[in-house]
């Protein structure tokens, strides 16, 4: 059995260094969320961290600057609120949120109405990635 799995000395220390690695790679690696419910206006509903939002001039375009830039872009994820009301059972698909843009520092949507023209809606997002 010793030759074949090494001697109990011999496993202990390795057991120790993956233990080691392991903790090294928590302390490196630190995940930032960010994220919210924003009304039709550009105001957080809820918010999840530190970020500003604005209001483009074209109709329905919202940047979210994140106060404290992440490491690599973010993984992001947006959805459109289409209504408040949990009695609603109508909706439309072609009412949605497309994320135009996504770095580091910022993120930019468009939301848009059933004909595909931008609108101001409301939405939620998140913003997930590594932070120094």
């Amino acid at each position: 059995i010793n030759a074949e799995y090494g001697d109990n000395q011999t496993n202990k220390k390795q057991n120790t260094n993956l233990q080691i690695n392991k903790i090294n790679t928590k302390i490196e690696m630190s995940l930032k969320t960010i994220g919210g419910y924003v009304d039709e206006n550009g105001a957080p509903i809820t918010r999840i961290g530190d970020y500003r939002i604005s209001r483009d001039l074209n109709v329905g375009i919202y940047t979210i600057t994140f106060d404290k830039p992440f490491t690599n872009p973010p993984a992001v994820t947006a959805s459109q609120v289409y209504n408040d009301d949990p009695t609603f059972t109508t909706g439309d698909t072609r009412d949605n949120v497309v994320i135009i843009h996504v770095n580091n520092q910022s993120m930019k949507l468009k939301t848009g109405d059933s004909i595909g023209e931008g609108s101001w809606r409301k939405f939620t997002f998140i913003a997930i990635g590594e932070q120094e």
